[in-house]
């Protein structure tokens, strides 16, 4: 199920107004990165108590997920319109795990000749899974920005199942 969000974002700081001021809003650009990724955690977070209780994650843990563990990769302007202030883009989402998670994870892997090297390559496959997700921009007229993103809620569930997975089992090492 994909829902549609949308979320302002009022940026205080005056690093921030300063350094974007002759800049329209970017796909790729942090802050929009961020508030996308924001989006994404506060829709996820209506779900805390059913995914506490089936895949016991607290919610100490979606915080890190949505703050360390996750990131948008092949980011796309799709489309741009300069008139309205506004534009289109396209990425995946995947997971960004610490190196030594990712090598304690598939250095783990159990089995001998063909079972091992099958069993490596799903972890391999885990460890880059993508979702596909759209999400728009536009400015506002005080200079701020709205973004609207569809929540791939069964993706960022097997992305954080697999985060959780790895971490835990590389934190009882």
């Amino acid at each position: 199920m994909k829902i549609k969000s949308t979320l302002s974002v009022i940026l205080f700081s005056i690093i921030f107004f300063t350094s974007c001021q002759d800049e329209s809003i970017k796909c790729d650009g942090y802050l929009e990165q961020k508030t996308v990724i924001s989006i994404l955690k506060d829709e996820i977070l209506k779900e805390k108590s059913t995914i506490k209780y089936s895949l016991g994650i607290d919610e100490e843990y979606l915080d890190k997920f949505f703050e360390n563990n996750l990131k948008l990769s092949l980011i796309r302007t799709t489309a741009k319109d300069k008139e309205l202030k506004s534009c289109e883009c396209s990425a995946q989402l995947g997971l960004k795990l610490k190196q030594e998670i990712i090598d304690f994870t598939i250095n783990s892997a159990k089995g001998t000749g063909i079972d091992l090297e099958y069993a490596k390559e799903r972890l391999s496959n885990m460890i880059n899974m993508k979702a596909d997700i759209e999400y728009s921009l536009q400015e506002t007229s005080d200079d701020n920005f709205i973004a609207e993103t569809t929540i791939p809620y069964k993706e960022i569930g097997a992305l954080l199942s697999a985060s959780f997975l790895f971490e835990t089992n590389y934190n009882k090492r």
